[in-house]
């Protein structure tokens, strides 16, 4: 599967939201999903045969602008968060050069 990333806006938060495909495989990230759009990237997501293994945080966002919570519950997908920013609640904490 050779897809190209797919980058969205939210106009009201100005965040871009964009998720991104692993090669030869249908697992994707989405990366600082934005919480009034919770229902459209699953269904990106679905248009192009996709299935959510993780949802990344850039960095600390507030919980009125993520929906990383909403879509980990739906999609059974891990939270990766940069390490020491305050999100214990992720499954993976991200350092430095982590792949």
């Amino acid at each position: 599967m050779n897809l190209h990333p797919i980058q969205l806006l939210d106009t009201q938060s100005s965040t871009f939201t964009c998720i991104l495909a692993a090669q030869r495989s249908n697992q994707a990230v989405i990366v600082d999903p934005v919480d009034p759009h919770w229902g459209r990237d699953p269904h990106h997501l679905d248009r192009v045969g996709l299935r959510l293994a993780y949802v990344l945080e850039t960095h600390a966002h507030a919980g009125y602008v993520t929906s990383a919570g909403k879509l980990r519950e739906l999609n059974g997908a891990q939270a990766a968060v940069p390490g020491g920013c305050g999100i214990g609640a992720a499954e993976v904490q991200l350092s430095d050069g982590d792949v």
